[in-house]
């Protein structure tokens, strides 16, 4: 599908309606596998564009000492020498509804935190 002039409504992009009140507006790519996300960014990239992966963000927020002792509280058999082991969280998080809500809500809540250094 193209993206088309009359889907985009012009009068709603301001910097008083974009998240955060940017002066510019903020584009998601999404996708499912093998759908172009990765030629996309490449794309915006290679013309100057600034693009901010979500999965870097929230790898940045699991390196914080505040996710460590998150999860050394909640699932301390995913730390391994001070550094989370993901496929043992992986595992406890897709197994453990309380977990997986808990670390859901402290990754959204440190996003803005971590999107705003990357812009």
């Amino acid at each position: 599908m193209k993206l088309s002039v009359k889907n985009i409504k012009h009068k709603s992009l301001t910097s008083k309606t974009r998240l955060y009140n940017l002066d510019l507006p903020i584009i998601a790519i999404t996708g499912g596998i093998g759908t172009g996300k990765t030629q996309a960014s490449s794309f915006f990239k290679s013309i100057g564009k600034k693009v901010i992966c979500a999965d870097s963000l929230v790898k940045n927020i699991y390196k914080t000492e505040d996710a460590k002792k998150l999860i050394r509280t909640m699932a301390p058999t995913a730390i391994e020498n001070e550094i989370i082991n993901f496929p043992v969280l992986r595992n406890i998080f897709f197994n453990n509804k309380q977990i997986k809500n808990d670390i859901e809500k402290f990754i959204y809540s440190n996003l803005e935190k971590f999107f705003k250094i990357e812009i």
